[in-house]
């Protein structure tokens, strides 16, 4: 049933196109002149809100991407508020508050195992809220005996606003927790990106770059010596 139809196109983008329409039918007839000008006057105000709204959605996706960053750490990554409460946490940190580790998750509170180094803990927490610019201790493993290294931070005026855009505008504290038994997981999408590697290159670029020889990298990736020889020759070609 449609007899006329306005059309005003509002953004073009390379994969896209969109515009403002208006259908009327026979009976309706054609926009006339006061219509044609009311649309005029509208159109300057829905091109803006296009482009907050392309602005929003890219705004979205950055931080959708710093959380999956996050998430791809080896380090733990905490922040708490003013009540030492935890209003995130990575998922390193969650590993490292697993219920075998040095760490465990109460009630939206983090602390460590045993009552000594609970103490630290939360004096380490105390100390950053009451003002201490940053501290650090170290928590011992009960296997291996190699410690976690714990730093604490307070979270920086200018810091706030970026937090409360992610719904955390009470970050008071940053805790970091680095493990050194966890090797870095770098996707090997992002350096077959970043230096134009093949997925085969990519494989054994990040088996060596984590301390294994030729020989267990070959084993674990399940290659020869040679084949490996020969991915490395290429990969320190095109990272130089």
């Amino acid at each position: 049933g449609v007899a006329h139809n306005t059309m005003v196109p509002l953004a073009a983008r390379n994969d896209f196109r969109v515009a403002f329409n208006i259908c009327r039918s026979e009976r309706q007839g054609a926009i006339d002149d006061d219509g044609r000008r009311f649309i005029e006057r509208v159109v300057p105000h829905l091109c803006r809100s296009m482009q907050l709204g392309f602005r929003l959605d890219g705004y979205r996706a950055l931080q959708r991407a710093e959380h999956d960053v996050l998430d791809r750490l080896s380090v733990g990554v905490v922040l708490f508020d003013r009540r030492a409460r935890v209003i995130y946490s990575n998922a390193a940190a969650a590993s490292l508050s697993s219920d075998d580790s040095v760490l465990c998750v109460r009630n939206g509170m983090i602390a460590a195992r045993s009552d000594l180094n609970a103490s630290r803990f939360a004096s380490l927490i105390r100390s950053v809220l009451s003002g201490m610019t940053a501290a650090s201790i170290s928590l011992p493993r009960s296997g291996d005996g190699r410690p976690i290294t714990v730093v604490a931070s307070s979270v920086r005026g200018r810091d706030v606003g970026r937090f409360a855009d992610h719904h955390m505008p009470d970050a008071a504290v940053l805790l970091l927790m680095i493990d050194p038994t966890t090797r870095p997981k770098i996707p090997s999408a992002w350096i077959m990106e970043a230096y134009g590697l093949t997925q085969a290159e990519a494989r054994v670029a990040l088996a060596a770059s984590s301390g294994t020889t030729i020989a267990e990298t070959a084993e674990q990736l399940g290659l020869s010596s040679h084949t490996v020889k020969t991915h490395l020759r290429k990969v320190f070609d095109k990272t130089g």
